[in-house]
């Protein structure tokens, strides 16, 4: 376990730092570990991560989706949920590719539900971030994308998420003004990023 947790650290480094076949052949090394010493609490992410480097940056769509199917199925089986937002979370990508997109959209969902079981709520915002984005790229109901945006920047306030929040604002803007809400007051809680002054009370 050990182990699996000293190169699920390396790998995460060697991808922030864009050194992605280093990273891919990291989780090919906890999948051997994996398939040789049994399961731990890391294996269904890097089964999810090594189909998202096939998938994502090789075009291998069909292998790194039985890849990512594979970790889903290793995540339901583990002891431990502790993980469960990331392994979502992360096969969304490849799944949105082939996937119907608005099926493979509530998968953010479902990652934002595990990950407030398990109480990473920058975990659960990075969720609900990317399910209002990907909504709205679907096609889904402009005024129901609207209410849920709203709703993720009230959360994203209450949790002090302030640079998600400055991201999203733009968006959130766009979509009110498509639903025939042409402004949004300043005293309004979307626009108190700092949460100093707001329309309702805490």
């Amino acid at each position: 376990i050990m182990a699996m947790e000293l190169l699920a650290d390396l790998s995460d480094l060697l991808a922030y730092s864009y050194e992605t076949a280093k990273a891919n052949f990291i989780l090919s090394k906890m999948i051997r570990l994996t398939l040789k010493h049994g399961m731990s609490p890391h294996s269904p992410l890097a089964f999810v991560q090594y189909g998202n480097f096939n998938a994502l940056m090789y075009q291998n769509y069909e292998v790194g989706y039985h890849y990512v199917k594979l970790g889903l199925a290793l995540m339901k089986q583990s002891s431990s949920r502790v993980q469960d937002c990331q392994v979502i979370f992360f096969s969304a990508y490849t799944r949105l590719h082939v996937e119907p997109l608005q099926a493979a959209v509530e998968l953010f969902l479902d990652g934002f539900k595990a990950a407030m079981r398990s109480g990473a709520t920058r975990d659960a915002m990075k969720c609900a971030y990317f399910y209002d984005i990907c909504s709205f790229w679907a096609g889904k109901r402009l005024n129901e994308v609207a209410r849920s945006m709203e709703e993720t920047i009230k959360q994203m306030r209450f949790h002090k998420h302030i640079v998600l929040i400055s991201i999203m604002l733009p968006i959130v803007r766009t979509t009110l003004r498509m639903v025939g809400e042409s402004a949004i007051p300043q005293q309004n809680n979307m626009t108190c990023v700092f949460g100093e002054t707001h329309g309702e009370e805490d």
